[in-house]
């Protein structure tokens, strides 16, 4: 049953959803402190917000990972087409599986990301975003999110994956039509790009695994193509639903964390300064800047048993969104949770998840960010916004679609 929120509380996800996440923080706090397993009407599960819970729920066996249906159960009968090959793509994403599957596709994937073998990148990337920042070095006034934080992502996973360079753009595209998929307002239209977007990445990579086969090369492709569990190899579904995940995967979250962090250090300017004046701050600036404005803002589940929880009874079959970037300004896990502390220790934040399902790409997604934005800021010290920023209309993706800055 839906429960009544006190005076002042809203649903995040209700008709004033546009303004609440403008900056959600404020929801999530009375949300924490009033309602801390709520239901809301308008995405149909249960909203849990603080950090012992969401923690807890990131490692409960009796919340299920396997919710590729629930996703798809929103599509309308308009799309009907799109319903089947959605489905079956996505039961194959190891982010959507429980074990033993999700196990088994995890630990192949895992090779290709330990943190020895993203170190070994740390040249290459620096060389990247010195192109970039290269490439604006004439003008006063650049966007970051076109000059950087969007194209870095997906050239780096692109080349880990061993694609062409003339191929990221329209790869890149594909990507943000399925982002649109996972987001909280998608419509009819959005659906229908997203299951277009499935069916042009499924012929791309059916293609690269041909030519692989034929003649394979040092990339995660033919690696994939090659891993073996236990005497199986993956299928090519389970091939094509892998490369999807990481390609979107290994760009969406990465542009977000990179954008929202040049602009929170842009509203922070003593926390910017410190980070410009010791080299030793970056690597938990950038744990900071995931706690404090998270690219990934919630993880889902499917409740697999009937669970109680703070007085209320989470019934089998209920959708479970485990809000990520609430539990990251829990005043009871953070002190001063609202205050960006880039010396902050003990930093035991959630933005890449926690437990079986925690996000296999993080640590390129870290080193993408710690080389990204110390790079900005020291080559313009002095970097100023221009105007007012722009987030984008997903809400479960946070990320800025504009962030115009100068350096004069």
């Amino acid at each position: 049953m839906p429960m009544a929120l006190p005076s002042g509380t809203v649903d995040p996800f209700g008709p004033s959803s546009e303004e609440v996440w403008s900056d959600p923080y404020p929801v999530f706090k009375r949300l924490r402190e009033f309602a801390p397993a709520y239901f809301s009407p308008a995405m149909g599960g249960w909203l849990l917000t603080r950090y012992e819970d969401v923690s807890a729920a990131l490692r409960d066996s009796r919340l299920s990972s396997r919710r590729s249906t629930v996703l798809t159960g929103r599509l309308s009968t308009r799309n009907v087409e799109w319903t089947a090959l959605l489905e079956r793509h996505l039961a194959h994403w190891a982010l959507l599986m429980d074990a033993p599957d999700h196990s088994r596709l995890r630990g192949l994937i895992n090779k290709g990301f330990s943190t020895a073998l993203v170190e070994r990148l740390r040249p290459r990337l620096q060389r990247l975003v010195d192109e970039s920042l290269d490439q604006v070095e004439a003008s006063d006034t650049f966007d970051v999110m076109r000059s950087l934080a969007i194209p870095l992502p997906v050239t780096v996973i692109g080349a880990m994956l061993g694609l062409p360079e003339a191929d990221f753009g329209r790869l890149r595209a594909w990507s943000d039509d399925l982002a649109g998929f996972f987001g909280n307002r998608a419509t009819a239209e959005v659906f229908e790009a997203a299951g277009a977007a499935i069916g042009q990445l499924e012929a791309y990579f059916t293609a690269a695994f041909t030519e692989r086969r034929i003649r394979p090369r040092d990339d995660l492709i033919s690696a994939l193509i090659s891993a073996e569990d236990e005497g199986r190899l993956l299928n090519d579904q389970e091939l094509c639903s892998t490369c999807v995940m990481l390609l979107f995967g290994g760009h969406e979250t990465t542009t977000n964390l990179i954008g929202n962090g040049i602009y929170t250090l842009l509203k922070h300017p003593d926390e910017r300064n410190r980070l410009i004046a010791s080299a030793d701050v970056g690597p938990n600036a950038v744990e900071e800047l995931l706690r404090f404005e998270s690219p990934v803002q919630w993880q889902s589940r499917v409740a697999a048993y009937d669970i109680e929880l703070h007085g209320r009874k989470i019934t089998r079959g209920s959708p479970v969104f485990l809000m990520l970037g609430a539990a990251n300004r829990d005043e009871a896990q953070f002190p001063d949770a609202d205050r960006l502390d880039i010396g902050r220790l003990n930093n035991r934040h959630l933005a890449f998840g926690q437990g079986a399902h925690y996000c296999v790409g993080a640590p390129l997604a870290r080193l993408e960010a710690q080389i990204a934005i110390r790079s900005v800021f020291e080559r313009y010290p002095r970097l100023r916004l221009v105007g007012e920023a722009e987030w984008s209309e997903n809400h479960l993706l946070r990320g800025l679609s504009r962030l115009r800055v100068t350096t004069n």
